[in-house]
């Protein structure tokens, strides 16, 4: 159809997900001025960071189960998270 021949797919992830004028493309173009890294070598979906504590864990439940009856589980991996501790270069990190 004619119609349908003027639209594209679109691949950029941060255009989805984020609305023109957000505060996240503004946090994320700080974050980039500020730790620039080397898109080069890292294409990956966490490359849209902000500063802060901020992170993406998936669950999933074993073949043919349900994630909602695995609640108790679900929540003790969230408080190993928030508990998570790391040192580096001498800075500790929460």
């Amino acid at each position: 159809s004619p119609v349908l021949s003027r639209f594209k797919p679109e691949r950029d992830l941060e255009v989805l997900v984020a609305p023109t004028h957000s505060l996240a493309k503004i946090e994320r173009s700080l974050a980039n001025s500020l730790f620039p890294i080397d898109q080069s070598k890292h294409k990956l979906y966490s490359d849209l960071h902000t500063p802060g504590r901020y992170g993406r864990l998936i669950l999933l439940a074993k073949s043919g189960g349900n994630i909602l009856e695995l609640v108790d589980q679900v929540l003790e991996v969230h408080k190993q998270v928030l508990d998570l501790r790391v040192n580096y270069k001498g800075f500790n990190f929460t």
